[in-house]
């Protein structure tokens, strides 16, 4: 973007003046152009650093899902001195799944009898 202020800036390229005595380059102010370049640049950096903050959340949200799994992990880890037996919990989560598989059929049914009538 230097460039194009010192083209602009540099009497060289058809920097006229036009009847308020101000710089004029292919037909528009120059202090207008640098505005519009100002306005740009801008934009731009306002792209960019909001490109910066959603890669920050996205690192932020990866390490909490990590510490998740991690304290996850931890809990059947045996140095854990309250770690959880991974093969008992396995027979009680089975149990609690029928339990819950039991109760969702006995809802159903009642759903299906009050539809009939």
């Amino acid at each position: 973007m230097n460039i194009i202020y010192t083209v602009l800036n540099s009497q060289k390229l058809n920097g006229k003046k036009d009847a308020n005595n101000e710089k004029v380059y292919l037909g528009t102010k120059v202090e207008l152009l640098k505005a519009l370049l100002d306005s740009n640049i801008y934009n731009k950096l306002m792209i960019d650093l909001e490109n910066l903050e959603n890669k920050a959340i996205n690192l932020q949200n990866t390490i909490i899902h990590e510490y998740n799994v991690l304290e996850e992990l931890w809990r059947y880890h045996p140095s854990n001195e309250n770690f959880i037996n991974p093969i008992k919990e396995y027979e009680k989560l089975k149990e609690r799944i029928g339990e819950l598989e039991l109760k969702l059929d006995e809802i159903q049914n009642q759903i299906k009898y009050k539809n009939l009538n």
